[in-house]
């Protein structure tokens, strides 16, 4: 089976990330899965014993814990970003930013919290620093 690059990028993230340990048939399952909608057997992918199942679903946890943290004001995506650091990842964070600034409830509050850290980064003044 071949994998475009996107999906390697996936799993290499899940396997560096996520500590999963997937066999090749493994991964071909979870390409199986993700690409083409073959569910599994089983109900619960988990069970399967499956280590880029149970990576994705803490990924999934992750996501859903990160989204609502910068909801909040209370994470940053650039901290995330110097976390994990690689093409994959931005990808997500920039849709997860995305869907946050696009959010009828979304106050602002990502923005500033990156005017802040632009601010002590690049001691910037006032004149310098765009308005929220």
């Amino acid at each position: 089976m071949k994998y475009s690059k996107k999906q390697m990028r996936e799993v290499e993230f899940l396997i560096k990330y996520f500590n999963a340990a997937p066999t090749q048939k493994q991964i071909e399952e979870y390409i199986e899965w993700t690409v083409f909608g073959n569910k599994p057997k089983y109900e619960d992918s988990s069970r399967s014993g499956n280590s880029l199942f149970i990576a994705k679903r803490k990924l999934d946890i992750n996501i859903k814990m990160w989204t609502r943290d910068m909801k909040d004001g209370l994470l940053a995506y650039w901290e995330l970003e110097e976390d994990f650091g690689c093409d994959y990842f931005n990808k997500l964070l920039r849709k997860i930013r995305s869907k946050l600034v696009a959010h009828p409830g979304y106050d602002g509050q990502l923005d500033i919290a990156v005017l802040g850290y632009l601010n002590s980064k690049y001691n910037l003044t006032k004149s310098d620093t765009p308005k929220p």
